[in-house]
């Protein structure tokens, strides 16, 4: 077997994880919007109903969102290379999925 080949052949196994890889960013972007959409919803409910403003579901909250994200991950020339360590981006990683339920218990209590 030629080099040609052996790199021809992973560049097809590398090309076969896409699809999941795709799947996987999904999963996780939808979550995410219904995570945001669904908290920015409750607390719409608790503080900005009674300051006499009017009722929006979960339901727009899922376009403000989306808008949000769209205009928040445009970038603008190369990015550098990120220096921080494995253990920092598991943090933010994780904070990823608990920042919405976390401002959702502080809205809880405060309220």
């Amino acid at each position: 077997m030629t080099t040609d080949d052996a790199d021809s052949n992973e560049l097809a196994a590398e090309l076969g994880k896409l699809p999941w890889a795709l799947l996987l960013v999904t999963a996780i972007l939808t979550y995410a919007a219904a995570a945001d959409a669904f908290v920015l919803s409750r607390l719409w409910l608790w503080y900005a109903m009674p300051a006499g403003l009017p009722v929006l579901t979960w339901k727009p909250f899922v376009g403000i969102v989306l808008g949000f994200l769209i205009m928040k991950r445009v970038k603008h020339g190369a990015e550098p290379k990120d220096e921080r360590s494995l253990t920092t981006k598991v943090m933010h990683f994780v904070g990823y999925f608990l920042v919405p339920w976390i401002a959702l218990s502080v809205g809880w209590v405060l309220r």
